[in-house]
């Protein structure tokens, strides 16, 4: 271990994409540093990701949805509190549908600012890592395989 680096930890994040009627998926901005993402969250020790997944999006967004297609996995490592915390985060991506009627977005304030409906290119833009774009890639082109 760096000597610099005083702890490691490992958090398993989930996250959904959700497309509107009009082909818009469904992207958050964060609170705390007005980074976009897709809805979802970090898993519980021992919760399975897809239920993960559920409740995530449920406390995110209040939509009830089921977990769809696989889009893909990534991880990243980065310091955290001041360097002294080596982190090792893993995504993992579905597409998702909504499981009943979706009648609006109720967001946790606390943990986002707005949402928004957006394009491919539009959630392109917004997304900055390039493994999140990856997956945001792949939701669309299995949106356009599946019409």
């Amino acid at each position: 271990m760096n000597e610099s680096i005083e702890s490691q930890r490992m958090a398993v994040f989930v996250g959904g994409a959700l497309f509107s009627a009009e082909g818009k998926l469904l992207l958050l901005c964060r609170a705390d540093n007005s980074e976009w993402e897709l809805p979802g969250g970090p898993l519980d020790f021992g919760e399975a990701p897809e239920l993960g997944l559920m409740r995530g999006f449920m406390d995110g967004t209040d939509i009830d949805i089921s977990v769809d297609r696989p889009l893909g996995a990534w991880s990243i490592v980065e310091r955290v509190n001041g360097d002294k915390v080596a982190q090792h985060s893993i995504h993992i991506d579905w597409t998702v549908r909504t499981a009943g009627v979706l009648t609006g977005v109720d967001l946790d304030k606390e943990r986002y600012s707005s949402f928004a409906w957006l394009s491919r290119d539009e959630a392109l833009a917004r997304v900055i890592l390039p493994a999140p774009k990856d997956s945001i890639g792949r939701a669309f082109s299995a949106l356009a395989r599946s019409r």
